[in-house]
């Protein structure tokens, strides 16, 4: 996580790479790139947190371009008689084992009423490496304190359908002897998942649609990936566990197609690079969790 109550810049190699120059970078007293909190917090505040990487902390992007401070804006403009408060807790190079660690750590001070989790295609080699020699027997340490926690964590373990053996992967990707599994990333969603339940939580999971997935002839490492396997997966999981599931790649491919007026300004694209958005891409992210939150009936 970056240091509390640090301003800066990107460096000058990714705003040349991105084409922004004035990109600047503040965070508040717990290291976040948000506004300070309301602590303690109110009654009547609703409390979003967003948990993800690169994506949701807005890799060359300005702090209220980003998804998660255009959903801010939609909320205030849409509901003015509601108080929200949306957290940007993205962290670039993040794993879900770290946004996990991180809540478990933090979630009792923030009392959280919505949690929503940016999901990215490199998640499932990352949170690989980063629980390597980790067993399903090594419980969180919230989970060593709360009983509750422990509960929900079997609930969830059980809706998934066991643990993690060595027959979990079987139906997994491979390149060249690369290994693609999900049993991890879906095991720490569900002690996220848990987290937030025993502080009365509701979860969101919304993956970051990839450019070659949106624009032909984009060419990158991953695209040996089928090109919706990756949501498809996350999205049985979403259904089987009870989250609500944010798919903004059908907007995305639709914005693509249709030419909308609002990529002129970004040169057709809604994208910086292969995996991160730009000005237009948070905005179509921000509407579709907006859209799909409202109509799930998350939001007060």
């Amino acid at each position: 996580r970056m240091a509390p109550n640090w301003s800066g810049a990107f460096p000058e190699e990714i705003a040349e790479k991105v084409g922004r120059s004035d990109v600047n970078i503040r965070t508040n007293s717990l290291g976040l790139r948000s506004a300070e909190l309301i602590q303690p917090k109110p009654d009547d505040l609703f409390r979003i947190v967003v948990l993800g990487d690169s994506v949701t902390f807005g890799w060359g992007v300005r702090s209220e371009d980003t998804y998660v401070g255009q959903l801010a804006g939609l909320l205030a403009a849409l509901h003015p008689g509601q108080r929200y408060e949306v957290v940007n807790a993205g962290v670039s190079g993040y794993g879900t084992w770290q946004e996990a660690l991180w809540l478990e750590e933090q979630a009792a001070a923030l009392q959280p009423n919505l949690i929503i989790v940016q999901a990215h295609l490199n998640d499932a080699a990352d949170n690989l490496w980063g629980t390597y020699g980790q067993t399903a027997a090594e419980p969180s340490a919230l989970a060593q304190k709360s009983a509750l926690v422990r509960l929900i964590q079997l609930v969830l373990l059980a809706q998934r359908g066991g643990g993690t053996g060595s027959g979990s992967c079987a139906n997994d990707w491979n390149e060249g002897g690369r290994r693609v599994c999900w049993d991890a990333t879906m095991a720490l969603l569900d002690d996220i998942q848990a987290t937030a339940t025993a502080f009365g939580a509701r979860t969101a999971l919304m993956p970051m649609p990839m450019r070659w997935q949106v624009e032909p002839g984009v060419t990158d490492p991953r695209t040996w990936v089928d090109v919706t396997r990756y949501q498809d997966e996350l999205a049985k999981y979403a259904r089987r566990q009870g989250w609500q599931f944010v798919d903004p790649l059908p907007a995305f491919q639709n914005a693509a197609k249709g030419a909308a007026p609002a990529l002129a300004a970004e040169g057709g694209s809604l994208f910086l690079d292969v995996g991160h958005p730009n000005e237009a891409g948070h905005r179509l992210l921000a509407e579709e969790l907006y859209r799909n939150l409202n109509q799930a009936g998350l939001l007060p």
